[in-house]
């Protein structure tokens, strides 16, 4: 896809990955990025990146009445990114349910209702969709049992909407990485990719009609992994 004069939308865009794809959207010639976040006053630093092509939208993923309210907004579309998401530790014993809970609501449910309501929009342009998922949506670490489980049925929803959407003309991305250094993983001290490695390959991937792109070593090497020896994987990522 050519980026060039073309209007995003990122979600979950006032920090860390989020900021970080609106920053190479700009650079990649979009001429309009709406910037997404369930508090709009947290997008100063987003916004400052070009206050004339980005547009702050607040957009809460989990309350359908916000992205009902985001979407009023928005009335042409060429990319949505969904970026918006939580985690949390636990394992699949001690881990607590509520949390597990909130985690498929916003990082499944959340998802496809935003991808649902923007997608009359995306359709008419013929556009993208790029799902921000993880490595563990292939194979699980077991002190991150919950988010894992959440990004694994996100892949899925992922995959059908891939086929659904495309369908109707609309490419469906899938972004995968490894850890990546951002207040979610601020308690892990393995080595982490950056944000701006991550947003950037994103992009590319965009750009070069990549369907799952792997942003950083680890994620490369997990899908060669996992196309070969899945148990391998999910072995590495219990150690991981």
């Amino acid at each position: 896809m050519d980026i060039n004069n073309k209007i995003a939308l990122v979600t979950g865009s006032n920090r860390g990955i989020g900021a970080a794809l609106v920053r190479h959207l700009l650079d990649a010639g979009a001429t309009e990025v709406w910037a997404g976040a369930r508090d709009i006053e947290s997008l100063g630093q987003t916004i400052a990146l070009d206050p004339s092509r980005v547009k702050p939208v607040q957009i809460d993923i989990t309350d359908e009445a916000s992205v009902a309210a985001a979407r009023s907004l928005i009335s042409h579309l060429d990319i949505l990114i969904n970026n918006a998401g939580i985690a949390g530790q636990g394992s699949t014993l001690d881990g607590d349910i509520d949390d597990f809970r909130d985690m498929f609501e916003t990082n499944v449910f959340g998802t496809l209702s935003t991808t649902r309501a923007f997608t009359p929009q995306l359709v008419a342009s013929k556009g993208a969709v790029l799902n921000v998922m993880s490595l563990l949506s292939l194979a699980p670490r077991t002190g991150l049992a919950g988010y894992s489980a959440s990004k694994a049925a996100l892949r899925s929803i992922h995959l059908a909407l891939r086929a659904d959407l495309g369908a109707q003309g609309v490419e469906v991305h899938g972004l995968l990485p490894a850890l990546v250094d951002t207040r979610l993983t601020e308690k892990l001290n393995e080595g982490k990719a950056t944000t701006d490695e991550v947003a950037g390959a994103a992009i590319t991937g965009l750009m070069n009609d990549t369907p799952d792109i792997y942003p950083d070593t680890v994620s490369a090497q997990g899908a060669d992994t996992w196309e070969t020896n899945p148990k391998a994987l999910e072995d590495f990522m219990i150690l991981l």
